[in-house]
């Protein structure tokens, strides 16, 4: 497959402002990709698509860093998961959702860290609960059926089951 690029520029000239958006076409002539830069770093976000136009992903930088909150889509558009980076760290709550665009679980990060009450949802939305502190697992563990019959619960204490 053959990879065709297109640089275009904002502002100016190529060599003297240095900002650019690199797209990628897909053979068939639908855009693929697109990726700002300044100063030879990515800067902005970089939106990558299926054939059908719609996204791919959005992947958010900074001086040629990850900042900001990195998305990924289902083929339908719909939303698979958010992650938010600071600094190139994950930092905020994660969350991925079903194919349907219900919430199917948020983890709370610091500094790279699972830290705090992550929460799993089934797809009728009922809560499932595990705490996480400083990566390690504490509390809870519980999972439901469809029907949202309890099926296991698990506690669990400095990452080890009792």
């Amino acid at each position: 497959m053959k990879k065709l690029l297109l640089i275009c520029m904002l502002s100016g000239s190529l060599f003297a402002q240095n900002t650019y958006t690199e797209k990628e076409f897909y053979e068939t002539g639908k855009l693929k990709s697109e990726i700002p830069y300044t100063h030879n770093k990515k800067n902005g976000v970089e939106k990558v698509y299926f054939e059908t136009g719609k996204p791919i992903a959005e992947i958010p930088y900074k001086d040629g860093i990850l900042n900001g909150v990195f998305k990924e889509y289902y083929r339908s558009g719909k939303l698979k998961f958010e992650i938010p980076f600071v600094d190139g760290t994950i930092n905020g709550v994660f969350k991925e959702y079903y194919s349907t665009g219900k919430l199917k679980f948020e983890i709370p990060f610091k500094n790279g860290e699972k830290n705090g009450v992550g929460k799993v949802y089934n797809t009728t939305g009922k809560i499932k609960k595990a705490v996480f502190l400083h990566g390690t697992f504490n509390g809870i563990i519980r999972v439901y059926s469809e029907t949202d019959k309890l099926l296991i619960q698990i506690t669990i204490e400095q990452g080890k089951a009792k």
